[in-house]
């Protein structure tokens, strides 16, 4: 399995993740947990490291961070193994803790972040352990709605001033309505992409990443994962397969009509944002749509055509081969 994506710059922004071997718990109670957290404040004052927001769930943990200093490795080196070491002293245990070592998503833009926070601080919620994100004692989101008494090393206001255009509500305000917001797509961008995309951010983030690794002294990466960071098609990408593939040019693909009368746009679409997971509004961005919902409808009604005659999966199939082939060259 090729080792994670490690993508290293002032300033960068991850979310960070690891969770126990063989799905054991690395949380046995709440000592254990404020070890944790007092191991976070340690490498706020040691490493310069920036904590943004915070979930400790029984097995594993979230963290979503920013490295002034560009010293991840280092950083997480020193979170993970001193309190593996703590938990096997206080448990009488020995050997490994975590599965492996730890995920780091690159996260890019502003509204990003706010992304990642909004999935971190509702992920006992998504489990089922709560109800409403503030009654989870083990997240920073109580902090943030002055619940709970902020520590110095938690830099939520990073996060909740990028509400600040909202000028009718107070930020912690605007921060809550949006973590608690039943019907926002964003959240659904994890289920597609979290186990393949190490970059998360705007298009044109993931552009210029991926532009200047190879040559920005400051940037330094793994060079067998910068492959597979590459293997996240551009929706331009995408739409000109399409195109080969049915012997079309440009201009009749992106034709207004969709759905059946137009099927080359509509597998685009569906393309985009099923098999490769880019979000609404860059798909809507893409193909001039006025309405994000668009998207869902036509991923929807291709679904369903899909599932009515199977035949044509075969088509997409071939399509995205195309694609993988491409972008691996």
């Amino acid at each position: 399995m090729p080792r994670p994506l490690r993508i290293l710059f002032p300033d960068a922004c991850y979310h960070v993740m690891n969770r126990g071997a063989g799905h054991q718990k690395i949380f046995k109670n709440n000592f254990h947990r404020n070890i944790f957290l007092n191991l976070l404040e340690e490498s706020h004052k040691i490493f310069n490291l920036k904590i943004f927001a915070y979930c400790l769930m029984d097995n594993h943990y979230h963290l979503l961070v920013s490295t002034p200093n560009a010293n991840l490795p280092r950083i997480m080196r020193h979170i993970n193994g001193v309190y593996t070491q703590q938990y096997n002293r206080l448990t009488g245990t020995d050997g490994p803790l975590f599965r492996g070592r730890y995920k780091a998503k690159l996260i890019g833009d502003d509204c990003y972040q706010l992304i990642v926070s909004r999935y971190i601080h509702l992920n006992a919620v998504e489990a089922g352990i709560v109800n409403h994100p503030a009654d989870y004692k083990w997240s920073s989101y109580g902090a943030y709605l002055g619940l709970s008494e902020s520590p110095a090393w938690l830099f939520k206001n990073t996060i909740i001033n990028q509400l600040a255009e909202t000028k009718s509500l107070s930020h912690v305000k605007n921060y809550q309505d949006y973590v608690e917001e039943k019907h926002i797509e964003e959240i659904n961008i994890f289920s597609s992409i979290k186990h393949t995309a190490p970059i998360l951010g705007s298009e044109s983030f993931k552009q210029k990443v991926l532009s200047e690794i190879d040559t920005a002294p400051i940037i330094q990466s793994c060079s067998s994962d910068l492959k597979r960071a590459k293997t996240i098609p551009t929706i331009d990408l995408i739409i000109s397969q399409v195109c080969v593939a049915y012997n079309i040019n440009r201009e009749a693909l992106m034709h207004s009509h969709s759905g059946m009368k137009n099927w080359p746009k509509t597998i685009s679409v569906y393309i985009c944002r099923k098999i490769f997971g880019h979000l609404l509004k860059d798909i809507s961005q893409a193909f001039k749509f006025y309405r994000h919902e668009a998207v869902s409808s036509i991923v929807h009604k291709c679904h369903s055509r899909l599932v009515e005659h199977p035949e044509l999966s075969e088509e997409i199939d071939v399509i995205v081969e195309s694609i993988k082939r491409l972008i691996l060259q």
